[in-house]
């Protein structure tokens, strides 16, 4: 016997298909392919002791087999491996040829796509190998392969067959694993059923990049969105200390460095230079990137290692939308002209040594007062700014500079091509469908380049962007009604495909867990979802049992209040009602004085100037004698 673990194996990476769904028949198979085996590996044994075992593969041993067995169905008892040898000695004679030609037309052809497949081509700054999708004549073997290809059938087949979602691609440098392959072509169908399949999120290749570092490199926000929802490590540093968000800024995906600012990821980090993200696009003339990191907080007065700022980066690379920028947030200018780094050199200096006559023509200005910064929505957008205005070479060059990106967004969502199509500019137009941009996008209230170009009237533009102009507006929705109601029979895009797919496996894994909630409960089961609703209500209960006893005792409180007010009213009644029988009184007394009330009036006033004579004389001491003056 060859083992029970060894055939175990052997039948699990070589079973016999079969189409049966009985079970019966699948135990029958089971038993059948298991016999097989242990034939295979039986055989082994006894020729390789004798010396006479000739290499041969499961594949071939199992054909052999099916060919007995077609032919001589009742004439089981002839020994197998003597039928074989007849057969391979008959026939080995005139296959032989055949088989080594083929042999050596397989190596040539692997030889030719392993040399085809190391090949890689690097973009502008050096480290990136650029994309090259996989080609119709090439046969997808791979689990690599059917991902690059956004293949998702296959590559569920691939991966019952056996296939690792952690597989790493020998035949690539980098040393790529699926799911770095979905970041890379922008994959997401793959990368959702990659995760769905518990793919390594934070796998690293040698140069220490992650599927979130790829996946910023390229610009696929979705695919990015995707990873931080599955928790993919925003923080993993490459060989050169940077994370995602420095790859970003070195692209210039806008986009990408937004949705990474939103999932928490560092905006003050350093690399090896010291450089943060907002210096890295700096240095690379990322405008967008560095407006968005601005605007999320980051700090352009921060030096690296060699002392350097941020304007000396921009200074010494010649871009000066950058520098301009930089200067327009900065209201102290002197500090941005007269920083010296560790070398003593200014940002002018730096501009002087490496030529950028453009930046050190702008900062003379600055130095004269002769030239001020220009308005801050103009520095914020200058492509936007030019496409509005029909400045065709200014948009040409900050896109191939890779200033800016052709389908960045301003603050309401437009892109170049609305600002081009409303204005009507042609030239713009035609050069930006040229390089690849996109038509589709539309801006906060809904509308693409070719509703803008409707809006206000521009015919030609509107001719351009796929849009009749000599159609009125009846025809139009007659169009569309007739549109939606033949809309099953037209064949869907690939991207709708891939959306319906994604919607049905969501409302089947939504049935499955509805089923599986149910029949645990029916076993008496308690969901986590079971138990914080019922602490919810034991809450709610316990919270309405107190405001109800509050309630009580305000009505309580509110009543006692109410009697001590009325208390007070018949109080105040009372009160005024005295006070009217007392005013009557007086009145009634003064109207009507006593008779002897003139008499006890002089007695009064005479008692008084006696009393007064008394108390003068009292006073002074004296006493008034009268003379006669007969007497004297």
């Amino acid at each position: 016997m060859g083992g029970v673990d060894k055939t175990d194996m052997l039948c699990s990476l070589h079973p016999i298909p079969f189409r049966s769904k009985k079970w019966y028949m699948r135990l029958v198979w089971r038993i059948f392919d298991l016999m097989l085996l242990n034939s295979w590996l039986l055989s082994k044994h006894i020729l390789g002791r004798d010396g006479n075992w000739r290499m041969e593969r499961i594949f071939q041993f199992k054909l052999t087999i099916a060919r007995i067995l077609l032919q001589k169905p009742l004439s089981l008892t002839r020994p197998i491996l003597q039928s074989k040898q007849v057969s391979d000695s008959s026939d080995s004679s005139s296959n032989e040829n055949q088989n080594d030609a083929l042999s050596r037309r397989k190596k040539i052809k692997r030889e030719s796509k392993k040399s085809a497949l190391n090949v890689q081509r690097y973009d502008g700054i050096g480290h990136w190998p650029i994309f090259e999708p996989v080609k119709h004549s090439l046969r997808l073997k791979t689990i690599h392969d059917f991902v690059r290809a956004n293949n998702v059938k296959e590559l569920e087949l691939i991966v019952g067959r056996g296939a690792s979602v952690n597989e790493i691609d020998a035949r690539n440098d980098d040393k790529f694993t699926p799911l770095h392959w979905a970041a890379h072509a922008g994959s997401l169908e793959c990368m959702h059923w990659l995760l769905w399949q518990s793919a390594d999120v934070d796998a690293q290749t040698p140069k220490g990049w992650t599927p979130i570092h790829i996946a910023s490199i390229r610009g696929h926000d979705a695919c990015v969105q995707a990873l931080i929802n599955n928790n993919a490590n925003l923080h993993t540093r490459d060989r050169c200390n940077q994370t995602c968000l420095h790859m970003a800024c070195t692209h210039g995906n806008s986009f990408v460095v937004h949705t990474l600012l939103r999932g928490g990821a560092d905006i003050n980090h350093m690399d090896v230079n010291g450089w943060t993200p907002a210096f890295t696009a700096a240095y690379h003339g990322r405008l967008g990137c560095l407006q968005m990191l601005v605007k999320w907080g980051a700090k352009l007065d921060d030096v690296d290692n060699e002392g350097n700022t941020a304007a000396h980066l921009t200074a010494m690379e010649g871009h000066l939308p950058c520098l301009k920028f930089i200067v327009s947030v900065n209201r102290d200018i002197s500090s941005i002209l007269g920083a010296r780094n560790d070398h003593g050199d200014t940002p002018k200096s730096l501009a002087e040594q490496f030529f950028k006559e453009d930046c050190c023509t702008y900062l003379d200005a600055l130095e004269w007062e002769q030239d001020h910064p220009e308005q801050a929505e103009n520095l914020a957008f200058p492509a936007h700014v030019a496409a509005y205005n029909g400045d065709f070479e200014h948009v040409k060059l900050l896109i191939e500079q890779g200033v800016v990106n052709m389908n960045e967004r301003d603050e309401r969502g437009a892109t170049l091509a609305h600002k081009a199509a409303g204005q009507g500019h042609l030239k713009i137009i035609q050069w930006l469908i040229e390089m690849g941009a996109s038509m589709e996008l539309t801006t906060q209230s809904g509308e693409t380049p070719k509703d803008v170009a409707r809006r206000f009237g521009q015919l030609a533009c509107l001719k351009i962007l796929g849009g009749d102009a000599d159609k009125t507006e009846t025809n139009q929705q007659r169009h569309q009604n007739e549109s939606t109601k033949q809309g099953h029979r037209r064949k869907l895009t690939p991207k709708e495909e891939e959306r319906l797919r994604a919607k049905t496996k969501l409302d089947e894994l939504e049935k499955q867990v509805d089923i599986a909630k149910k029949n645990y409960r029916q076993l008496g089961g308690q969901l986590d979802d079971d138990k914080k609703r019922e602490t919810m209500e034991q809450n709610s209960q316990k919270k309405i049992e107190e405001l109800e006893t509050q309630l009580e005792f305000e009505r309580l409180k509110r009543e006692k209040r109410e009697s001590e007010l009325d208390e007070c009213r018949n109080e105040i009644v009372r009160l005024v009602t005295a006070l009217r029988k007392y005013e009557d009184k007086i009145r009634h007394s003064q109207q009507r004085p006593p008779s002897g009330a003139m008499e006890q009036k002089t007695n009064k006033a005479s008692s008084a100037s006696s009393k007064r004579q008394k108390r003068v004389e009292k006073e002074t001491g004296l006493v008034f004698m009268r003379r006669n003056s007969v007497n004297s």
